[in-house]
């Protein structure tokens, strides 16, 4: 059977969640913070997943997709545009990112082995 590209963009998206800080960091051109665009990506991956593509994802991982977008959202709605948590310096050490990592980790374990 192929391989979803959807199901492997939900997967990239997720490991790329729960990397380090550092390869996160290094992910993106100079100039652009991780933070935001990261979280923009993974939300709009999450919710197509969950929406009008959720033909390519098996009931248990819709469900770790569905569990981690909410956690993503309330972890960061209350955020201020102004607060550390969106620097490059946050991405390193703010608590909810590495909540974040835990949690996209957690998410990677449960969606299981490539298929």
């Amino acid at each position: 059977m192929a391989r979803d590209p959807w199901l492997e963009a939900v997967r990239s998206e997720i490991e790329m969640l729960a990397a380090d800080a550092e390869t996160q960091i290094a992910s993106m051109p100079p100039g652009v913070c991780f933070a935001d665009l990261q979280l923009q990506d993974a939300d709009h991956v999450l919710e197509v997943a969950l929406g009008h593509r959720r033909e390519s994802l098996t009931e248990s991982e819709l469900a770790v997709c569905r569990r981690l977008r909410d956690a993503l959202t309330q972890l960061v709605s209350n955020e201020p545009e102004s607060s550390s948590f969106w620097s490059t310096e946050g991405v390193r050490d703010h608590p909810k990112w590495r909540a974040i990592r835990e949690l996209a980790a957690g998410a990677m374990q449960e969606f299981g082995p490539a298929r």
